[in-house]
């Protein structure tokens, strides 16, 4: 089967953030093999300004830390870069991305 993998304008910077829950043990190890796939693409990962000892995953916590969400996301780009390159934002959890909604994340 032929693999599609689209094209970047070669003179805007790609950046895919990804935000990730405290617990999150696994995104930096699959993550970049996946990235490379899509050449221009700087991938960064940062995890949510939370305590992992008391992070749990059930809908009370996810609500609670909602608003860490921008806060974490803002950290990884630069102003400048925000109005200079394609940037990609996303939450790295499934359970918590439907819990807080589309909105939040």
């Amino acid at each position: 089967p032929k693999v599609f993998l689209p094209a970047f304008p070669s003179e805007r910077k790609v950046i895919l953030c990804c935000v990730q829950v405290p617990t999150d043990n696994v995104l930096h190890l699959e993550a970049p093999a996946l990235v490379k796939a899509f050449p221009g693409v700087e991938l960064r990962m940062r995890k949510l300004d939370a305590d992992p000892s008391t992070f749990e995953i059930n809908e009370e916590t996810f609500k609670n830390c909602a608003s860490l969400v921008e806060e974490c996301a803002k950290k990884m780009v630069t102003p400048e870069e925000a109005r200079s390159a394609t940037v990609v934002i996303g939450l790295s959890c499934t359970s918590m991305s439907f819990t807080i909604g589309a909105k939040s994340v």
